[in-house]
């Protein structure tokens, strides 16, 4: 945590960042969610659960982690009225065969036409899910890396607020971000694989880098 918490100081140039949590995800072979897990976070550090095969964000406007960030950004004198970012860094802990993790361009999404806010009350959360139709019409792009191993890590965002933009623009009441991402849909997927192929088993652990206000951050 401490190496991610430097990597972003250095790399983002943000005033501050906050570990948030993070989560072991096992896949099964024939399906990423494996008999006897479910795709919930663990309430015990450490803990293992499945691997996620649906489109989907990690956050939405109204949940509750976010609205926990938009305090803690205005509740601090040097940050009020700045900006912060959720990030997602997943990297396998062996070669990925099976349920690869497959990440989208945002800019081939329409926010408004392709998700939907889902309340999941186990995790205290409100993801944004794309709607299946939405998702297999083909107009979303997708990447992944292929055969990962654990010298090699995603990351992707999925927040990104800034509290200058309502001062600036008054009338963008749902605080969008004008040109840029405000999160990332993933997924896992099936990908064809040898039948000795090893399960899918990954780590996936998020920050949140907060901006004082002032120039145009990073990102």
């Amino acid at each position: 945590m401490d190496f991610h918490c430097e990597y972003f100081r250095r790399a983002l140039g943000c005033h501050r960042v906050v570990p948030i949590n993070h989560v072991y995800r096992k896949s099964g072979t024939e399906s990423a969610l494996p008999t006897g897990f479910n795709q919930s976070v663990p309430k015990e550090k450490g803990g293992t659960t499945g691997a996620i095969a649906n489109v989907h964000a990690d956050y939405s406007a109204d949940a509750p982690l976010v609205e926990k960030f938009r305090q803690v950004v205005e509740d601090d004198d040097e940050t009020r009225g700045g900006r912060f970012t959720l990030l997602n860094c997943w990297r396998p802990l062996m070669t990925v065969h099976r349920w690869p993790l497959a990440v989208c361009d945002a800019t081939s999404v329409n926010d408004e036409e392709d998700l939907y806010s889902r309340a999941t009350p186990e995790n205290n959360n409100v993801v944004a899910n794309s709607h299946p139709e939405r998702a297999v019409e083909g107009k979303h792009k997708w990447y992944f890396w292929p055969a990962q191993t654990p010298e090699e890590m995603i990351v992707f965002k999925q927040w990104d607020e800034d509290a200058a933009m309502r001062k600036e623009s008054p009338a963008v009441a749902d605080r969008k971000l004008p040109g840029i991402a405000r999160q990332t849909l993933h997924s896992a997927f099936n990908l064809p694989a040898p039948p000795d192929a090893p399960v899918r088993w990954s780590l996936e652990a998020r920050f949140a880098c907060i901006w004082k206000p002032g120039p145009k951050s990073v990102l």
